[in-house]
């Protein structure tokens, strides 16, 4: 699997529904997915640190489970797109996840 840079990976939620939510003074900012206009409980923390320029398996991975997914291929779909939005949602909403 290859990797996905930072900024790409961040732009990919953000054209997925999810909005940008800075932290203040904590070291994570936020994306969280936002359904019908309303915050929903699915966030991804965003490292401030400059050491991760790039997710790789690893980071898709830990990410895989704050997004409710299943497979790490899915989280790529997700960020380059073949996963489209309305997808996404009712795979959440499959899954017993209630907004």
């Amino acid at each position: 699997m290859s990797t996905i840079p930072k900024k790409d990976f961040i732009k990919g939620l953000q054209d997925k529904g999810f909005e940008y939510s800075p932290s203040g003074r904590q070291p994570h900012e936020k994306l969280r997915l936002i359904v019908d206009g309303k915050k929903t409980g699915i966030s991804v923390p965003i490292s401030r640190g400059s050491k991760i320029k790039e997710y790789g398996s690893d980071l898709i991975n830990l990410v895989k489970r704050e997004l409710r997914l299943d497979t790490n291929k899915q989280v790529v779909d997700l960020i380059e797109c073949p996963l489209s939005y309305e997808d996404y949602v009712n795979h959440l909403k499959g899954r017993g996840i209630r907004f």
